[in-house]
């Protein structure tokens, strides 16, 4: 895949192992996810480069009509906050995120009293779902993203049901209290992916403990030369997984416009 950004080129590998359709255009790929069609970063567009604004927004329109949002990835790692600039001031959210790569992941003890593994029955996706719904930004209305997590639910299922990767959450008496997923993209690497804690049980380590068992996991099933994983630059998160043993790689950026 002739994707320069390794933080889209796994986006987009694990989007279409997961069976969204991607194509290659002059200057750009189109993503585009009929099996959840409210999923914004699952139906976008990845730029060759950031490109005029109004330009912009009319090929995504042109190119995935039926979508309320608007999802536009640029594909250009030495790209700055202020080539970005034209968008922001168009009403974009301009969103920079730090990708990190390791070989190896160290291997953490869970605390005592929590659970480690991997999902095996219904009530655990739909806990998962719950996870997902009770760790929602308020900028995203409650019944749509219900829509789009529970179909992003069985995608997931689908996945792990076929070998492709795992997911695994922490849980405390039965409830679970930590999540995350990690899919074999191809070319060696292995993509981490909703890494969730629920608010009432941050700072605790439960996203350590269950990182590390997906690592574990994935050394005996998976063999990846490669784990990845992306994060929000500002968040404490990234410290974390710089001690399980990642290193910053680039920066990938995204546009997007909310459904009015």
């Amino acid at each position: 895949m002739l994707i320069r950004s390794l933080g889209f080129r796994t986006d987009v590998a694990l989007l279409e192992r997961g069976g969204s359709h991607v194509v290659r255009r002059e200057g750009y790929w189109r993503i585009a996810s009929p099996h959840n069609p409210t999923h914004y970063w699952g139906n976008f567009l990845l730029l060759d480069e950031p490109g005029d604004v109004v330009q912009s927004e009319a090929l995504f329109h042109r190119e995935l009509p039926h979508a309320l949002h608007v999802a536009i990835g640029i594909d250009a790692t030495e790209v700055v906050d202020d080539d970005l600039r034209p968008f922001r001031d168009a009403g974009f959210e301009v969103s920079g995120a730090t990708v990190l790569v390791a070989t190896a992941l160290a291997v953490v003890e869970a605390p005592r009293g929590v659970v480690v593994r991997a999902f095996n029955s219904p009530d655990d996706w739909q806990q998962s779902v719950a996870l997902s719904m009770a760790t929602r930004e308020e900028k995203y209305e409650a019944d749509g993203f219900l829509v789009y997590l529970r179909a992003k639910a069985l995608t997931q299922q689908r996945l792990c049901a076929a070998g492709h990767g795992a997911w695994c959450g922490a849980f405390i008496d039965g409830a679970l209290v930590a999540q995350m997923g990690l899919v074999d993209c191809g070319e060696g690497r292995a993509r981490f992916q909703t890494v969730e804690t629920h608010p009432e049980y941050r700072r605790r380590g439960l996203a350590t403990v269950t990182l590390s068992a997906l690592g574990t996991y994935a050394r005996r099933e998976l063999q990846p030369q490669q784990f990845v994983i992306v994060a929000d630059p500002a968040y404490f998160a990234i410290d974390l997984y710089r001690s399980l043993g990642f290193e910053v790689r680039e920066n990938q950026w995204q546009l997007q416009r909310l459904p009015a």
